[in-house]
Parts: structure tokens; sequence; C-alpha cells
């Protein structure tokens, strides 16, 4: 039940080829994401069974983000930079942004993201490795760009619930996160 299975246990893996088999008789097919999400091309094993997905939407400070011209936040990565930076400020007094660029899941979703979002992918269709490409270098220079415009150095630490706290703490004016930022909010007293 990882998350994000450590490739450490490959060799333990338990092949779910059959658990698989045995849902898709039953129920259809799997989508695309499930098998691209647990089927290792380089063993033919699915080393687990993808019984669902999360989205990660962006999460933001509305007034911070109206402030800066965007009522309703940011709806491209352009306006994510511009949106952040015009909220750090120059003089970086202002909230800065919290996009994640540590070792956890919700730090590699938002960067896995990104890296998509700019034509770049760790891997082709057939599971040959592409991350040497111009889509992953425009996505490491946006990266660059907005960790040194909008963010601090507490991004290199974050852990699971960081992007969590920092956003509802106000701390931080952007987060990618699902839905476990809502559901905390909701359970806090106010």
């Amino acid at each position: 039940m990882f998350l994000s299975p450590p490739a450490a246990y490959q060799d333990k893996t338990i092949d779910m080829s059959h658990v698989y088999q045995e849902v898709e008789r039953k129920h259809g097919k799997k989508i695309d994401l499930a098998h691209k999400s647990t089927y290792n091309p380089k063993t033919k094993k699915y080393f687990a069974f993808s019984d669902s997905y999360a989205p990660d939407p962006g999460n933001w400070h509305k007034d911070w983000w109206t402030e800066a011209g965007y009522p309703n936040g940011p709806d491209t990565y352009d306006d994510l930079l511009n949106g952040a930076r015009k909220i750090r400020k120059a003089d970086k007094s202002g909230p800065p942004c919290g996009l994640g660029l540590s070792q956890e899941l919700d730090s590699s979703m938002a960067l896995r993201a990104m890296l998509w979002s700019f034509g770049g992918a760790e891997q082709d269709a057939a599971g040959n490795v592409t991350i040497n490409s111009k889509g992953t270098i425009e996505a490491l220079k946006y990266m660059k760009a907005l960790y040194q415009d909008t963010e601090t150095a507490e991004v290199f630490t974050w852990t699971p619930p960081s992007n969590n706290q920092a956003m509802l703490a106000g701390r931080v004016s952007y987060v990618a996160n699902a839905i476990s930022i809502t559901r905390t909010a909701e359970r806090t007293p106010r």
C-alpha cells in the first residue's frame, strides 16, 4: 500500500497480474493510468494494484492572489510564476509560494505534472528513459525561476503534511495538494 513504491523493494514484489485479470473479468479494462502507475516494463510485473487515483489541484490564498490580479487563482504556469512573484514582492517580504522540492510524494506529483506540462517525461511509452530532453530543460528553467523568485529553502525539507500546515497557517500563497488541505480545514475548529 505504498503510495509511491520504493524501487528498493522491486525484487520482493509479488506480481499482481492475477488481481488485474480478475478485476478486469468482473468490471472491465483498467484505465491507462492504472497500468502505467503499477506496471514495470523491465520486470514485466504489476508491482501493485491501482484501486484509485487522487487529483493534485492547486490551492491558493484567495486574498493574496486577487490582490496580485488573479481572483480565480493561477490558470497557467506563467500565471503561477507571475502571480507568486507579485505576492512575494521584489524585496522577498511577502508570503512565499509553497511548491515542494523534496523527496516526498506531493513534491514528486507536482514536479511530474510540471515536467509533463513542459513536454518532458521520465520515459516514453516503450519504457525508454527520456529525461534528457528539451521539455525537461524548460521545466527545470521554470522551476529554478519559481524557486529563486518566489520560494524559500523550506521547500527542500517539505514532508507530506508541510504543504497542508503552511497553507492552513497562512504562511504560503500556493501549494499543490490533493483534497487533504480541504479535509484538514474542515476538521480544524475555528
